[in-house]
């Protein structure tokens, strides 16, 4: 008898992780692996990305688990998480909400940000990890990343990936050549129902790692607006670089973006 491995695909509902878990589904070399799609919802994606992990699950009949983090507001109770679906998921903020004000309950965190860059951790690493761990019933699990070339080496070498137990990274080891963005979008040209976003609405549409321009432009297409300023008000600090807050974004014309300095953003495990 095979003992299978127990991998997590980790989907986070952009085109890398995408083509990685259908690389998962449908590659042979990972029938004999017990494997979990899952996508952990922060509450505060694009719609489009919403829509395209819907039609992913369609299209390939991939098994995907959506989970979010329950947050409790009481010391000495941690993260949980529950199950959810398409329709019943929060597209509105209320987890990221939920998850800011109880991070903040022992020792301050505030918003996340550059000096406590908490929010992958504890809205999609964390739950994602509890949840695997009840599924397989067991710690003994790798988690399968949708890093491409583009990502190293500043997130990733190809020497940490050779010495690296619990994790793997598909589509910079299981092909000819790792994959790159012009191999990503090759890729994509098959599928009609691929992502269909610009660039800045990718990941969390108010994310602080973004670039001021993108946050610019992405920011009005997001339903939590008013859950950021409660938490700023709240919490009396801001995500944003030099402490910008989210109406001085909202507020800035079109004719200013090429104004604006544009600080480098923030390596993302999102």
């Amino acid at each position: 008898m095979i003992n299978k491995t127990n991998l997590v695909v980790s989907v986070s509902g952009g085109r890398s992780s995408a083509m990685m878990a259908i690389h998962i589904l449908t590659n042979t070399k990972y029938d004999h692996y017990n494997k979990l799609f899952v996508f952990a919802n922060t509450s505060l994606e694009s719609d489009e990305t919403y829509n395209f992990l819907s039609r992913l699950v369609k299209n390939t009949n991939m098994p995907l688990h959506i989970v979010e983090g329950v947050y409790s507001n009481e010391i000495g109770i941690g993260i949980r998480y529950k199950l959810t679906d398409f329709e019943n998921m929060d597209k509105l903020g209320y987890v990221f909400k939920s998850c800011c004000i109880s991070t903040s309950k022992g020792s301050f965190l505030g918003l996340p940000n550059t000096a406590s860059p908490y929010c992958s951790y504890y809205l999609k690493k964390n739950v994602i990890d509890k949840f695997a761990k009840d599924y397989f019933n067991t710690n003994n699990f790798i988690t399968a990343i949708g890093y491409r070339l583009e990502d190293t080496p500043k997130r990733i070498t190809f020497k940490e990936i050779e010495l690296t137990e619990n994790k793997i990274y598909p589509l910079l080891t299981d092909f000819e050549e790792p994959i790159n963005v012009l191999r990503l979008t090759k890729f994509w040209e098959n599928y009609t129902w691929r992502l269909n976003q610009k660039k800045a609405y990718n990941n969390c549409l108010v994310c602080w790692k973004k670039s001021f321009k993108d946050l610019a432009i992405s920011i009005h297409q997001s339903k939590a607006i008013n859950i950021i300023r409660f938490l700023e008000k709240r919490l009396n600090n801001t995500m944003y670089r030099t402490k910008i807050s989210i109406n001085t974004l909202i507020n800035i014309k079109s004719a200013q973006l090429d104004l604006l300095e544009d600080y480098q953003t923030e390596s993302c495990n999102c």
